[in-house]
């Protein structure tokens, strides 16, 4: 909590301590900046964990399993960190932050699908540098979520589409041409996978 007030100097940013309860008696906090959150979702947020008292908090999964508004959603609707520049970073973007005394894990509220090809890093880079950065993201799980399935409909219900060997012998100048320029993207496309888990 002291690294966040170190870099958001500012009377808006507030914290609300509560005490979970039962035998753990764990204290948690939760912050956002008044002049940036959405007053409706702050209201939401607050209704959600009014049960908090009465319930054993031990971890911050726990607080999610209160706010989460579909159970079955196969994407996660908040986001968790470790670092202070991240909660900084959402908070600036009006999200509320949890944290539950004994864990280093911190959770942000609302977490948005198109955060998880974000990485930490992009906020300190060019703005054009990390939105191309992102954007190959982007094309990388696209790539990753279509190709597998494409092959499988082809192999299976058109194999006459699949190149022979003299057509592929034919397009290998062009892969020789740009062969870099390939390697290239899938070399950053598995590091950027590699450094936006956070």
């Amino acid at each position: 909590m002291g690294l966040i007030r170190k870099r958001l100097r500012t009377p808006e940013l507030k914290m609300i301590f509560l005490v979970g309860g039962g035998e753990s008696k764990t204290n948690l906090v939760y912050g956002y900046l008044n002049s940036r959150v959405s007053k409706p979702l702050l209201n939401a947020f607050v209704e959600k964990i009014s049960c908090i008292p009465e319930l054993e908090i031990l971890e911050t999964s726990y607080v999610e399993e209160l706010v989460e508004d579909n159970i079955y959603s196969p994407f996660p609707q908040v986001r968790f960190t470790e670092r202070p520049d991240v909660v900084v970073a959402g908070l600036l973007e009006g999200k509320i932050v949890v944290m539950v005394d004994g864990t280093g894990t911190m959770m942000l509220c609302p977490g948005l699908f198109i955060e998880l090809f974000q990485s930490s890093e992009d906020y300190y880079q060019r703005t054009v540098l990390s939105s191309l950065i992102r954007l190959l993201r982007i094309f990388a799980f696209f790539i990753a979520l279509l190709l597998p399935s494409m092959y499988i409909a082809l192999t299976t219900f058109h194999p006459e589409l699949i190149p022979t060997r003299e057509n592929i012998v034919r397009k290998s100048n062009f892969i020789r041409r740009y062969k870099g320029v390939i390697r290239e993207l899938i070399y950053r496309s598995y590091e950027h996978s590699k450094t936006s888990i956070t």
